[in-house]
């Protein structure tokens, strides 16, 4: 016999766990995980050394959907032939290549790879420059509800690692989470798993918006008006590892002004940076030059 408590609780819990498994069997609901791709070679093959290491570790169920936007030099087609050997390992993976050309898109490359997955499809949009775990894709599954529920995990942002060993070439473990590590991207939504028939009823991406960011937020903000809840919480198994940005001239002032807090905010902690330049005595005790005086 439940408590009037504990059957609420086992109740909410079936709802969550409806589409974890396939027909009530103990296979995984399959994650259908689309990832833009845009040269970022070195970010590329880490990324697929992050899978390879949870297949190594889990029995996992993914249908991995790269939309890869080519360039002349071709850089990509090494890690595609990567994952093309992870797939023939794996039977639980499968692999979807599409290709695109022109100006990089992320709301167009997110838009293409959900073309072919069914209503009933769980989707998870990645980037590249995640590192993630098996547990992470747990969640995913137990915090997405099929008709009632997005996921917008909160992922930690690691700093630029020179800032923090102070030294060229510098290599940082990741889930690392304290404040001179890096920072949790409350306000960050490019993370999202919902499924299919959810994320066309929200309306999907904005594919008009061509430059740096804003498509995710839009999202976001047409997912808090939708039926849906939107749950949001840290996630210990995600993060976001640091790669230089490039904030354009050809940008809106918008979106530059944007990018470029974005770029500064990524760069290192305060404390950090002010132990630094107290390493260097000549900076602390230079003096004002005559340009630089009132």
């Amino acid at each position: 016999m439940f408590t009037e408590e504990e059957e609420m609780f086992q109740e909410g819990f079936q709802i969550r766990s409806r589409h974890n498994n396939v027909n009530g069997s103990n296979e995984l609901k399959q994650i259908n995980l689309i990832i833009p791709i845009s040269k970022k070679v070195n970010e590329f093959a880490r990324f697929t050394k992050t899978l390879e290491k949870i297949f190594k570790e889990a029995l996992e169920n993914l249908n991995v959907i790269l939309v890869v936007y080519k360039d002349p030099n071709r850089s990509y087609l090494k890690n595609i032939d990567k994952m093309k050997r992870l797939e023939s390992q794996y039977a639980s993976m499968k692999l979807e290549v599409t290709f695109l050309s022109g100006k990089f898109s992320r709301a167009v490359a997110l838009q293409h790879g959900v073309k072919n997955c069914r209503n009933d499809s769980l989707l998870l949009f990645l980037d590249v420059d995640m590192v993630i775990t098996e547990a992470f894709l747990h969640r995913v599954r137990i915090n997405t509800i099929y008709g009632q529920q997005v996921y917008f995990p909160i992922v930690f942002n690691g700093f630029n690692p020179e800032t923090i060993c102070y030294k060229p070439n510098c290599k940082k473990n990741p889930f690392l989470f304290d404040q001179n590590n890096g920072f949790w991207l409350f306000f960050g939504f490019g993370v999202v798993s919902i499924y299919k028939k959810d994320f066309l009823d929200v309306g999907g991406f904005d594919t008009k918006i061509i430059t740096w960011g804003g498509e995710d937020v839009g999202f976001y903000d047409r997912c808090l008006i939708s039926n849906l809840t939107v749950f949001q919480a840290p996630d210990l198994a995600a993060e976001h590892v640091y790669h230089q940005r490039q904030c354009l001239d050809n940008l809106d002032a918008k979106h530059y002004q944007m990018c470029i807090g974005s770029k500064n905010a990524a760069y290192g902690s305060l404390h950090n940076e002010a132990a630094a330049v107290y390493r260097f005595s000549e900076i602390l005790n230079q003096e004002p030059n005559d340009n630089n005086k009132t």
